[in-house]
């Protein structure tokens, strides 16, 4: 039987990211998602113009009107929030919805590259937390990570050694699972760092107690949406009974590769990466 996933996001039309990457790679591993939109943009804030619409008003609806047709889901994904009120919507909707044995990806977002985003408040802090404390696995990225562990993100930063750099992830991850409400993986994206004269990108992951890396050369250039379609092949692969450890070089790979495929368009940063070729990579995946 084919397995269900609700996913709470923005959806952007413009810039591959959030439900609009969610949707095809969660289809392409075989799972249905179910979109419930947490804002519609006519494209991601990176653009010079964007027109937006909150949609926190919709969300208690959703909840309602699964609740009618006795809905379920084996998982639950969870992305940009704009609000803590649509937080707390959120909460009400696992409370309905989640069973002991559901997958719950809560991805935080924030801020990145050591600043915060415009929704950021101390509120959106304290509810984030909460949501996070209930999740199967998180993935913050470096700054989310630091947010929600209170740590320094420049501490981090400024680590030039390798080992001791993954030393310090690895108690920043533990800190944060170590809050759980029971069993949580951690996966920390974006972490820039210097190999030698060779700059590099590197994805961490730990569960029970166990480090996990995927390492890439790092191009220089930002693109939209690269932590969402990490978070959205996990979900996918994790869902369909794959181990972090063998998940995270798949969908390290599929990033990568879509990364080198994208590079040589000289495309703006904010369209993101050039992904939908590479879905095929993914397809030996679904069940």
């Amino acid at each position: 039987m084919t397995k269900e996933v609700v996913a709470f996001n923005d959806i952007s039309s413009f810039g591959r990211c959030s439900l609009s990457v969610a949707l095809p790679i969660l289809s392409t591993l075989g799972i249905q998602c179910h979109p419930v939109p947490t804002m519609v943009l006519t494209g991601q804030c990176g653009y010079p113009i964007s027109y937006k619409k909150d949609m926190t008003s919709m969300l208690p609806q959703y909840t309602c009107a699964w609740n009618a047709i006795d809905a379920s889901f084996d998982g639950i994904y969870t992305g940009y929030m704009t609000c803590p009120e649509q937080i707390d919507h959120v909460l009400d909707f696992i409370d309905a919805f989640k069973k002991e044995d559901t997958f719950l990806l809560v991805d935080p977002v924030m801020g990145d590259n050591g600043g915060t985003y415009r929704i950021y408040s101390k509120k959106l802090l304290a509810r984030m937390r909460k949501l996070t404390h209930k999740a199967t696995l998180i993935t913050p990225n470096l700054t989310e990570a630091c947010l929600l562990a209170g740590t320094s993100y420049d501490k981090i930063t400024d680590i030039t050694n390798k080992h001791i750099l993954i030393h310090s992830l690895s108690t920043l991850a533990k800190s944060l699972a170590d809050k759980a409400e029971g069993k949580q993986d951690v996966i920390i994206t974006g972490i820039h760092f210097k190999e030698g004269d060779e700059s590099k990108m590197m994805t961490f992951a730990w569960t029970e107690g166990t480090h996990y890396t995927y390492v890439s050369p790092w191009y220089h250039k930002h693109f939209s949406g690269t932590g969402d379609i990490l978070s959205s092949t996990m979900c996918g692969l994790l869902l369909n009974g794959y181990s972090i450890e063998e998940a995270l070089p798949i969908a390290g790979d599929f990033i990568h590769n879509s990364i080198v495929d994208t590079i040589p368009l000289d495309t703006d940063g904010n369209d993101g990466i050039h992904f939908e070729k590479h879905l095929c990579e993914l397809v030996k995946h679904a069940k």
